[in-house]
């Protein structure tokens, strides 16, 4: 009879320390799961920082490209002997000008998810346009951005 006493108090203290044990293992993966979470929103707002950095970045750049557009076709000023194909070009370059001027307005403004969205259905729906699109905008600010050194 003791001998079964010894081995039910032996039981007790089992499940009472694996209950302990339990509880303080539960414990550690809350504490866990609670850093994890905290890591994760820490990189959210990370990331929300650079993309507000990189649209405000990208946005100084068009504006600056701009003004060294218009800079440029107003340094090249038309006279009375300027032929049709200068107007034309001054014209188009203040059109691209104002285009510019127009997506950085537009990219300070816009909230990240919804262009997000808008860029990739406009993938989806019309793949080479806004491959040649991308290809021409590339061409053209690089072209701003060089000065037309190198060509």
């Amino acid at each position: 009879m003791q001998h079964e006493s010894n081995e039910h108090a032996d039981s007790l203290t089992s499940d009472t320390l694996a209950e302990e044990s339990l509880a303080g293992g539960s414990g550690r993966l809350e504490r866990s799961a609670k850093e994890l979470k905290d890591a994760a929103r820490e990189n959210v707002d990370s990331t929300r920082e650079r993309a507000a950095h990189l649209k405000s970045s990208l946005a100084d750049k068009l504006e600056q490209g701009a003004e060294k557009l218009r800079h440029k076709s107003a340094s090249t000023g038309i006279t009375d002997t300027a032929t049709e194909a200068e107007r034309k070009a001054r014209k188009a370059s203040d059109k691209v000008a104002s285009g510019m001027e127009s997506t950085a307005d537009w990219i300070r403004n816009a909230d990240v998810d919804s262009v997000k969205s808008g860029l990739e259905n406009q993938v989806r729906s019309n793949p080479g346009r806004t491959l040649l699109v991308a290809l021409g905008l590339g061409y053209v600010v690089g072209r701003i951005f060089r000065g037309g050194r190198g060509s």
